[in-house]
């Protein structure tokens, strides 16, 4: 059975790389170009576990979000429990990417 997607229409790499490509004139394969996204997400996921922001001029900024350790109840085990701190990755759009859809062009 296979997983349910939480956006069912959504553009996955392998689309996006060939609308890449097309985009390109075929200069580059969509083979390529899912190389180049692998390793554009490896790098951003790696730089932003060691702490690191990352931005793209007009594009947008990549960062870590540190979430601490906190106490709370939990209504399931009818205790209080202790949550694990962990880091997430925080995306915010620029106001210039922002303001170029708000005007589709």
């Amino acid at each position: 059975m296979s997983k349910k997607r939480k956006y069912p229409n959504a553009i996955r790499n392998k689309e996006l790389a060939e609308l890449i490509s097309k985009e390109s004139d075929g200069i580059y394969r969509s083979y390529e170009i899912l190389d180049i996204l692998d390793l554009f997400c490896d790098t951003i996921e790696d730089l932003v576990k060691q702490g690191e922001v990352i931005e793209l001029y007009d594009f947008g900024a990549f960062r870590p979000k540190f979430n601490p350790s906190r106490k709370m109840y939990s209504a399931l085990k009818g205790m209080d429990v202790v949550t694990k701190e962990s880091t997430t990755l925080e995306f915010t759009a620029s106001i210039n990417l922002q303001n170029r859809i708000k005007r589709k062009e």
